[in-house]
């Protein structure tokens, strides 16, 4: 009877021990695959709403164009900052994971995740002003209302519940 009752208390132990192993497995295998899949449905839906958009501001055919390319480009650098502030929260997560976390370590790595989140910063200026060369003054003010009334709309439905987790 023991030794029954010890094979199901060592397998209980061992299931709680790997749980938060498989749950951090699946989620860093199990998104890009999905991250996959959904490309090609996000593309479309992103395509629908910059035509939606266009029809909104009336913007002409070199606008569209203009959006377009500008889009793409600061994708790819967005793609680019997102990449580096993923690695730095990972080497973050793993250095406090340590028995003996090191501070410099830990100093260096936050400075470099600040570092980016500045250059995130002035990505989205260097967005915000390329849309007013490119739109007109009354096109870049109906885009603000939409901006705000979308923001209203959202208020309260972000995607992160805190962000202790992120690290």
């Amino acid at each position: 009877m023991k030794s029954k009752m010890r094979k199901i208390i060592t397998v209980l132990l061992v299931a709680l021990l790997m749980a938060p192993l498989a749950s951090s497995f699946a989620g860093e295998c199990g998104y890009p695959a999905q991250f996959e899949e959904d490309h090609e449905a996000r593309r479309a839906k992103f395509a629908e709403k910059m035509d939606k958009l266009s029809e909104e501001l009336n913007l002409t055919p070199e606008q569209r164009q203009q959006m377009k390319e500008h889009h793409q480009a600061s994708r790819e650098e967005m793609r680019s900052l997102r990449e580096k502030m993923k690695e730095n929260r990972k080497a973050l997560a793993e250095e406090l994971k340590k028995e003996n976390p090191n501070r410099r370590n830990i100093n260096r790595i936050a400075s470099q995740m600040k570092e980016v989140q500045g250059e995130i910063i002035d990505q989205r200026i260097d967005n915000f002003l390329e849309m007013k060369k490119i739109l007109t003054p009354e096109q870049y003010q109906k885009l603000s209302e939409i901006r705000e009334k979308k923001r209203k709309e959202h208020k309260g439905k972000g995607r992160r519940k805190g962000s202790w987790g992120r690290f």
